[in-house]
């Protein structure tokens, strides 16, 4: 009978330690710094865009960036979604969709350029 009783309460200790690093995974924080600087791509250098609204996980209002400009957003979660509308003239030109899932660091650092020429390494660790 203690014997059983024991098993029960180890496997409910480790239910709880399961469940709690879920949660931890699940509810961390993330800084994404989000570049709109010169890159290198391949050896050839690609200029900053003008006007950029960048949105992370369907928000209603963009992160604005100008050329030459970082911004910071913060997500929670593994996993997210990016939207970003270059822009000319007040009007979007171009927009580019992504989905991206973020390890367990604090703060990573996103590139447009990068992200749409789609290299692999458009988001890095910090």
């Amino acid at each position: 009978m203690k014997r059983k009783r024991l098993i029960v309460q180890l496997l409910l200790i480790l239910a709880l330690v399961g469940v709690s690093v879920a949660l931890f995974v699940i509810g961390k924080g993330h800084q994404l710094l989000i570049d709109n600087k010169r890159a290198t791509i391949d050896g050839k250098r690609v200029e900053a865009y003008e006007w950029v609204n960048v949105y992370l996980d369907g928000a209603t209002k963009p992160i604005e960036l100008e050329e030459d400009d970082r911004q910071m957003g913060k997500v929670s979660g593994p996993w997210h979604n990016i939207r970003i509308e270059i822009l000319e003239n007040e009007k979007v030109v171009k927009t580019y969709e992504r989905r991206f899932t973020v390890g367990l660091a604090n703060s990573f650092i996103l590139s447009i350029q990068k992200m749409v020429a789609e290299k692999d390494d458009w988001l890095t660790p910090r």
